[in-house]
């Protein structure tokens, strides 16, 4: 399988990630030897300091179960990975893969005041120098991001719930030949969302509920998920 597919076999209680800041990152790492050859590993970085949130209602981060639930799944070693986040709201799904290491992550999102948000959170952070921020529409992005040859490791998305978005930036993403051969897109939406088992050149490769959330894993060939 995948790079993302074999850790996803052994998610769960294996793994669990937090995000937190005091004066940087600070990493602890406790290795528990459960057998011969098998080791539990729990890797918690500590931060402190909340990540920011724009006031009203226009930003709905993912929840802490959600995001806690999706960085099992991910392997914990993101290391030179690029990452594209779409609806990247608060910018905390790209500051959890940029601290497991991946190389760079592009924020997207229309919103100015969202942009002074996620701006101020990856300074808090120490990850100014590895993001780039576009103020743009989402397929306005996909669009420039193709003609620039970009192509990435893990695509997020969060959009508004029920609005029609998944199956148009799915199809977008898939036509624009942004995903890597080994990547994934995970998209999260209401579970009232039927989502298809292909779009494009994109099939579902996992699937896993979280109350009224879904994550829904993507990647490239045919639905392997009925």
């Amino acid at each position: 399988g995948t790079w993302w597919q074999q850790n996803a076999a052994v998610a769960g209680d294996e793994y669990r990630f937090r995000i937190s800041h005091s004066k940087g990152l600070q990493l602890s790492q406790c290795v528990e030897q459960v057998g011969s050859d098998l080791y539990q590993i729990k890797l918690i970085i500590h931060v402190q300091h909340r990540l920011k949130v724009p006031k009203g209602r226009a930003v709905r981060p993912t929840a802490g179960r959600v995001k806690e639930g999706l960085f099992n799944i991910l392997p914990h070693d993101l290391s030179g990975l690029r990452v594209l986040d779409l609806f990247a709201g608060t910018g905390n799904l790209s500051a959890e893969a940029l601290s497991r290491g991946a190389a760079a992550a592009i924020l997207v999102d229309f919103s100015p005041k969202v942009r002074r948000t996620i701006r101020e959170n990856l300074r808090m952070l120490g990850f100014s120098d590895r993001s780039e921020l576009w103020t743009v529409s989402v397929l306005q992005s996909v669009r420039l991001l193709s003609r620039r040859g970009e192509t990435f490791d893990l695509i997020f998305f969060d959009p508004p719930y029920e609005k029609g978005w998944v199956g148009k930036i799915l199809s977008a993403i898939a036509r624009a030949g942004l995903l890597r051969e080994a990547g994934i897109v995970v998209a999260e939406h209401s579970s009232r969302e039927k989502v298809r088992e292909n779009y494009e050149a994109l099939g579902l490769q996992d699937q896993r509920r979280y109350g009224s959330t879904v994550l829904s894993f993507f990647g490239l060939g045919k639905a392997v998920v009925p």
